[in-house]
């Protein structure tokens, strides 16, 4: 056994220690008030431990307090349910005029200042948004209007050839283009 302690087993120690699930094995409980809950009462069987690994865990006898926490009735349980709930309702209606309270100060701050502007007869200062809404609305109405003018493109058909206007590039078409400007003047007469 000297030997094995030079090497670094060691026994564990048990009685009157807390109880660790990590190092004890819990075999059974005892009810007593003279101890604290949890304690270790008797050790049944030594654990060892090998350089702070454990080898086997000691088995004992644990203390439990005889006196129990009683458990709520039925109507307690009931009564802490309508607490809550009334509580619940109370945080919301708090909330809730905390918001319109703010609503009501903004609606306040915008007349206030709208009087100011109209009492000074100043235009109100375009706000960023006000701006991306207007430069919004002026594209759309631009696409509109390109749309429409699209739309008379369309409708408008193509005028013929008007061979007068053009003027020929080559020599062999000077001949043709002359020619075509005579027939035109024919017919018209």
């Amino acid at each position: 056994m000297d030997i094995l302690q030079k090497e670094g087993l060691e026994s564990i120690v048990a009685n009157g220690e807390p109880f660790d699930p990590y190092i004890h094995e819990a075999i059974s409980t005892t009810n007593t008030d003279d101890h604290p809950n949890n304690t270790v009462l008797e050790e049944l069987q030594r654990g060892y431990m090998f350089r702070d690994k454990v080898i086997r865990a000691s088995k004992v006898r644990v203390s439990q307090s005889k006196i129990k926490p009683a458990l709520p009735t039925k109507r307690e349980l009931e009564k802490k349910k309508k607490e809550l709930e009334e509580k619940k309702k109370q945080l919301k209606e708090k909330k809730r005029k905390k918001f319109k309270e703010k609503e009501h100060e903004k609606m306040e701050k915008k007349k206030l200042h709208k009087e100011k502007f109209k009492k000074l007869g100043k235009k109100e200062k375009e706000t960023p948004k006000k701006k991306s809404e207007k430069k919004a609305i002026e594209k759309f109405e631009e696409r509109k209007e390109s749309s429409k003018r699209e739309e008379i493109k369309i409708k408008k058909p193509k005028k013929k050839e008007d061979f007068t206007k053009k003027k020929p590039k080559k020599f062999s078409d000077l001949k043709n283009h002359e020619s075509k400007k005579l027939k035109k003047k024919h017919k018209q007469m």
